[in-house]
């Protein structure tokens, strides 16, 4: 059931909404390049296999969000904040705290946002 937009309510990919569909985008870049470079290196340990088939998970991840995105379904606010909860546990267990800022922000932003309530209701 779609949902008529009075003129002052925001719709469609645009404003803040494409800050996180192009890091998507450029999240999928630097997996892979990160896979053809820890693939390149002399010695492969059992700890640079788990973090290639973590590389390849999150590809598909964000493949399947950015699909999402682009055919404005209804479960994209879940599924992009369940990607950033998964992307911080991941990179927090590395030692890295940055994408908790990343879930805060763009986790608040899926979560009230009303262009992304107004875009995604298929």
């Amino acid at each position: 059931m779609k949902t008529k937009t009075t003129k002052n309510e925001v719709e469609g990919i645009g404003g803040w909404l494409i800050i996180p569909v192009g890091g998507l985008f450029l999240n999928i870049y630097f997996l892979f390049s990160d896979i053809l470079f820890a693939m390149s290196t002399y010695y492969m340990d059992s700890f640079i296999a788990i973090l290639i088939f973590i590389d390849i998970i999150f590809i598909v991840f964000a493949s399947v969000c950015l699909v999402a995105i682009f055919n404005k379904k209804k479960y994209v606010r879940k599924l992009m904040i369940s990607y950033y909860i998964s992307s911080a546990i991941v990179w927090l267990c590395l030692g890295i705290p940055y994408y908790i800022i990343t879930l805060i922000i763009w986790g608040s932003y899926f979560h009230n946002s009303k262009r992304v309530k107004n875009t995604f209701i298929n």
